[in-house]
């Protein structure tokens, strides 16, 4: 997806969810990160005790000169994708493809 959520603290994007929201989430819940030039969209899907085992990661364009609801996207493109969080490797794996 081409996104940077790299921290000096965190190895993998359950261990990235913690750190924003300093608790375990609930399944179902969302996080929206703002960057540069884009817009992600995580909702934990499926957490096993203190562990996040699966997001859903939609990436949405910004537009500089459109404003648009949360979550829309601007321009038409938006990549969607679901990850499974593997703790013991520190990486997330693909089990979707973009859209």
């Amino acid at each position: 997806m081409d996104s940077d959520l790299s921290t000096e603290d965190n190895d993998t994007l359950g261990g990235y969810i913690f750190g924003l929201l300093g608790r375990v989430p609930e399944a179902g819940e969302t996080i929206t990160v703002e960057e540069k030039a884009h817009r992600l969209i995580l909702e934990v899907q499926e957490v096993e005790g203190r562990r996040i085992r699966k997001v859903h990661v939609i990436r949405v364009e910004k537009s500089d000169d459109v404003d648009t609801p949360e979550g829309a996207s601007e321009n038409g493109r938006r990549e969607n994708e679901t990850v499974d969080v593997k703790p013991q490797e520190g990486i997330a794996s693909r089990a979707s493809n973009s859209i």
